[in-house]
C-alpha cells in the first residue's frame, strides 16, 4: 500500500499492538487518528504535505551546513563537533522525509 492506504495500515497495526498490550489510552488515540485518516486523507493532499516537509528538511540541512562552516572558521573543535552533530541529524531527517515521500 502507498499514500493514505499505507498510513491507514500503519495506524491499524499500531492499534493491534496496543490491543495486545491492553493499552486502552493508546487505543483510543489511535482510533481517533484512524477516523481522521479515513475522513480527511487524500493521496494528493498527503503527497503535498510530504513534499512540503521534504522542502523544509532540505532548507534545514542547508542552514546546518552554513552553521558548520561558520564554526569551522572559528577553529573551535567543540563547536565544530556540535554543529556536525546537528548537521548529521538534519541529514537523517531529510532522508526520512525522502523515504516517506511516496509511501
Amino acid at each position: 500500500p502507498v499514500g493514505c492506504a499505507a498510513k491507514k495500515q500503519e495506524v491499524e497495526n499500531q492499534i493491534s499492538y496496543a490491543q495486545e498490550h491492553n493499552n486502552t489510552h493508546q487505543i483510543a488515540g489511535l482510533q481517533k487518528a484512524l477516523r481522521e485518516i479515513e475522513e480527511h486523507c487524500t493521496d494528493p493532499q498527503l503527497l503535498k504535505q510530504r513534499q512540503l516537509k521534504l522542502s523544509e528538511k532540505r532548507k534545514k540541512v542547508t542552514e546546518r551546513q552554513a552553521e558548520l562552516e561558520r564554526a569551522r572558521e572559528t577553529g573551535n573543535p567543540k563547536k565544530m563537533a556540535q554543529k556536525q552533530k546537528k548537521l548529521d541529524r538534519a541529514r537523517e531527517e531529510l532522508q526520512d522525509a525522502q523515504n516517506m515521500l511516496y509511501r
